[in-house]
Formats: C-alpha cells, structure tokens, sequence
C-alpha cells in the first residue's frame, strides 16, 4: 500500500506514515501556518512510497468518509472528521484520557496552549459521539468543552 511522508530541505522528514495525499496535503498546509516552519516551506514536497500490507475501506456515513485506524492520521484531522470508535478506543489505550464520558472523549496528552480571558490554558484533541460507532473531531478544546475557543499563543 502507497503512504506519505511530508519532507523538507535534503530529505530532512517533518512527517511521516501518512496515509493519504489529501492528508499529506493537509499537514503541508498546517506547516506553513508555522512561523518556526517558514524557512523549509520552500524546499517542502510529499513523497510517496510502499509498505507490505493492505488498508480496509473506510464506511461512509450521510456522505461523509468515516476514518478507520488505517486511515487516521492525527495531524491531518480538521474539525468535523469523523472517525470509528476503534481509533479512539487505541487513543484511550494510549494514554489516559483528559476527560471521558458517554458523548465526549478528550486526548490525554495537551495538545496546545490557548489564550482566554487573560490566562493560559491548555487544550486537549476532543471528539464527540454521533453513534454508537462514530465519532466527530472537535479540534483542541478546553477541558470539558467541544468547541475551540481563546486565542493561540505566538511561536516564540
């Protein structure tokens, strides 16, 4: 099967594994949102290559791709995607989540820092059930929350 790694420079690897194009695509798109990136953006390129296996289609649901583990890539994921229960039951088994309930799981590792009401808080990769086998994306949002609010911090 084809994946994708997104490199710079002389070959230098910014990401790799990524199985699509349209997710490599993606993660080039967020590298030059960067500012620490903006000196490789240039030399930039995705390059494909094979690996033994074969990846399972994913599901659709209402017209919507529904991503399988083998097709979820974290850093390519925009708020609204929709992935199966078995990706986040791998990010539970990972690392214990920030918070959990029947309709919402949140990452347990940060994921940014965000600015509100004058105070720095981080923010956590949030998915929200839609069924029993699905779940949304939601971006990083604040312990609790399903919505991104607050402002980023500046790269320093």
């Amino acid at each position: 099967m084809k994946v994708y790694r997104v490199v710079y420079g002389d070959g230098i690897v910014y990401r790799d594994g990524i199985p699509t194009p349209h997710a490599a695509n993606i993660v080039m798109k967020q590298a030059a949102q960067r500012p620490y990136m903006q000196a490789n953006l240039l030399t930039m390129r995705k390059q494909e290559y094979n690996v033994p296996g074969k990846r399972r289609p994913n599901r659709f649901m209402g017209g919507r791709q529904v991503l399988n583990r083998d097709y979820y890539y974290a850093d390519a994921l925009c708020p609204g995607a929709l992935v199966e229960n078995e990706v986040i039951s791998e990010l539970i088994d990972a690392l214990p989540p920030t918070y959990l309930s029947s309709s919402l799981f949140q990452s347990g590792g940060a994921y940014s820092m965000r600015e509100i009401d004058g105070r720095c808080r981080p923010t956590y990769a949030t998915f929200q059930r839609v069924d029993h086998d699905t779940w949304k994306y939601c971006g990083a949002c604040f312990r609790g929350e399903k919505e991104e609010r607050g402002e980023e911090l500046p790269y320093v």
